[in-house]
């Protein structure tokens, strides 16, 4: 029954997909990685034979300083088992930041002299910073690169004008595809809460001793990293990435998303296209004070956005320029 079940929704969502209309795609169709130089704005596209080659070769301190790193995720219909009908809608490709953007990233991203020495402390999340200030104002726009007021993100998109690219916060709906680290239209395996295991397979005991391997979490908060950092936001970088080569995904900071929310539930609608009501906005993946049930992919928190708080980050995603709307 479950394989008739599966094999029905995968027809559905191939036929959802086959409907849908041509999607906004990257003027020169760069491939899997992005490298953005902050002091230059040079965007550079280098190719690895595999994600964790990619990982190992991106996860440098220069790439949480001076430069920041991306994936490409491909756009489509995510089938998000363990959210029972809600499947995720991305109606063109983006690129999603391999960490949460860092202290020294925020400053250059604001604009601060760019040839101050990196120092440890700039190597972690950078935290405090409000959705407002970041955007330039508290509305939140209908797609991702749109509408944004002078603010950090504003400034590195004018940095980059000539690159065919904008950087903006992740819609929620970006930012759990990306954390589940699926390809459209799959189903096997992407019922799990965690990217790399779930309840059914190994317990409650089994997800909190692994989840320390990838995360920085409640369970380890008074773990020492390896700059000597506990009880507060550690180094990007340190634990295991995911099926995507991306980093802190889980636990490190909560980390803001474009959507409006009045509630904790998931909106009816889930894409890219960023909910638009509310007072409060969302934020995904828990901090290192958080449980293993706010560490999960689907796990969801909010905050008003016109206040920063030191256990909130963010992280980055970057779309086509002259992006369409998104699929509704």
């Amino acid at each position: 029954m479950n394989m008739i079940r599966d094999s029905l929704a995968c027809a559905a969502l191939v036929a959802l997909a086959a409907g849908c209309a041509t999607v906004p795609q990257f003027s020169n169709d760069p491939g899997d990685w992005m490298v953005v130089n902050l002091k230059t704005g040079a965007v550079d596209y280098p190719v690895f034979a595999s994600v964790t080659a990619a990982a190992e070769a991106l996860n440098t301190d220069a790439n949480k300083t001076d430069s920041m790193a991306f994936r490409r995720v491909e756009a489509g219909y995510y089938y998000l088992q363990g959210r029972g009908a809600l499947n995720a809608k991305i109606g063109q490709p983006y690129y999603i930041g391999l960490f949460p953007v860092t202290a020294r990233q925020l400053e250059l991203m604001r604009g601060a002299d760019a040839d101050e020495t990196a120092v440890p402390q700039w190597l972690v999340p950078a935290t405090g910073i409000s959705y407002a200030e970041l955007r330039g104002g508290p509305d939140v726009p209908a797609t991702a690169g749109e509408s944004l007021g002078d603010g950090p993100i504003a400034r590195l998109n004018a940095r980059v004008a000539s690159a065919g690219i904008r950087f903006d916060l992740p819609a929620e709906a970006m930012w759990e595809v990306a954390a589940r680290a699926m390809p459209p239209q799959k189903i096997y395996r992407y019922d799990w809460e965690w990217y790399f295991a779930d309840y059914g397979q190994v317990g409650r005991e089994g997800i909190e001793a692994t989840l320390s391997d990838h995360a920085w979490w409640r369970g380890n908060a008074d773990t020492p990293d390896s700059y000597g950092r506990s009880g507060e936001p550690r180094a990007v970088g340190q634990k295991k990435c995911n099926d995507l080569g991306l980093f802190d995904l889980y636990g490190n900071v909560s980390e803001w998303c474009l959507d409006a929310t009045a509630r904790e539930t998931p909106p009816a609608q889930f894409c890219d296209a960023p909910a638009r009501e509310g007072a409060y906005r969302v934020c995904r993946g828990g901090s290192y004070a958080s449980g293993a049930d706010s560490c999960r992919s689907s796990a969801r928190g909010s905050n008003i956005p016109g206040c920063g708080f030191p256990r909130v980050g963010f992280r980055l995603v970057a779309v086509p320029a002259a992006a369409r709307p998104p699929v509704r």
